[in-house]
């Protein structure tokens, strides 16, 4: 009894192209964002709000200075149970005036025990190397004149038709594997698509992991591009492709839905200008936000290392009880 496969092939071959056409226009749409929204949004970003930025840059460091050079002051003082105005005047002058950075010793190799150690470890690795030749020999003496290692004990155990099977798997992987490059090389290509290349891709690492499936997938596709249609392609495969196209296709939603929340999404469809003043003011609120508590950060340690200095200059290492918060208020 015949049976009648046209409505089953008819309807792998709808959801095919159906899962295909929505592939290729997310594909599109995220490589649009990132290949012309990206590069308009930043050169636009940094010629607005460069000034502010570095601004913003030279305080993020000037506050992080700051934080080390009160940290340090206040370990000084702890650890000599000193004033922070004496701590200070130390931290900086180990500051302006490092130690000099230790010569190497060429005594060093004139140092009796340095031929007793390079002998020890000759030694060591005399009797490592001779541990690993014994046991080779031993190795050696238990597979005779087997050159193959265990694999003989392994192939006594397989059966002939397991043997032919995996040649089989072996031979097909490499017929798939040479029929992908001379269609998907770069070399032999004129045009080199992103999605050939992609491709390409999964080929080198189907092919590593001996995924044989993979390949025959890869395969299947490159022909119905060829040829423009599925209609030669088996129903299981097509399946297969558009499993395949699926787990793409919610892979690059993903990253759209990532990208969505950039404010370079979309920026060359913003032609209005009133948008793009909107969005100026965003961002500028944004970033002086983000300027005003490191800007107070910054004036209150500032304030606080002066006075430290003040105090070492006119006390001049006297005994001095510092009537300011302790140094865990300054963190």
């Amino acid at each position: 009894m015949n049976i009648d496969s046209r409505p089953t092939r008819t309807k792998a071959a709808r959801n095919y192209k159906n899962i295909r056409t929505r592939l290729q226009k997310a594909r599109e749409e995220l490589d649009d964002f990132e290949k012309n929204d990206i590069p308009a949004f930043n050169k636009w970003y940094y010629s607005n709000f460069g000034t502010l930025l570095t601004e913003l840059r030279e305080k993020q460091k000037r506050l992080m200075e700051l934080q080390f050079l009160i940290g340090d002051i206040h370990d000084e003082a702890m650890l000599f149970n000193i004033t922070y105005a004496q701590a200070y005047v130390r931290v900086m002058d180990a500051v302006n005036n490092p130690e000099p950075e230790p010569l190497d010793d060429d005594d060093d190799d004139d140092d009796p025990f340095d031929s007793f150690d390079d002998e020890a470890e000759d030694s060591e690795n005399e009797d490592e190397e001779q541990f690993f030749r014994d046991f080779q020999d031993f190795i050696n003496h238990m597979l005779g004149d087997n050159k193959d290692g265990f694999s003989s004990e392994f192939d006594f155990h397989q059966t002939k038709k397991e043997k032919e099977e995996r040649e089989k798997r072996n031979s097909r992987l490499k017929e798939l594997y040479r029929n992908l490059v001379q269609k998907l090389h770069p070399d032999k290509l004129e045009k080199n698509s992103p999605e050939k290349l992609q491709y390409w891709y999964q080929v080198q690492e189907a092919y590593k992991n001996g995924d044989t499936e993979q390949l025959e997938v890869i395969l299947a596709m490159c022909e119905i591009d060829d040829t423009g249609t599925p209609r030669n392609t088996p129903v299981s495969m097509l399946m297969q492709i558009t499993n395949h196209f699926k787990a793409a296709l919610k892979q690059i939603r993903s990253l759209i839905k990532e990208a969505r929340r950039n404010p370079a999404w979309g920026f060359l469809s913003k032609k209005d200008s009133a948008q793009k003043q909107i969005m100026e003011k965003s961002i500028r609120d944004s970033i002086q936000w983000n300027l005003q508590p490191i800007n107070r950060q910054v004036e209150r340690y500032e304030k606080q290392i002066n006075t430290w200095a003040e105090q070492a200059r006119y006390f001049e290492y006297n005994e001095y009880e510092i009537k300011y918060d302790t140094a865990e208020d300054w963190y």
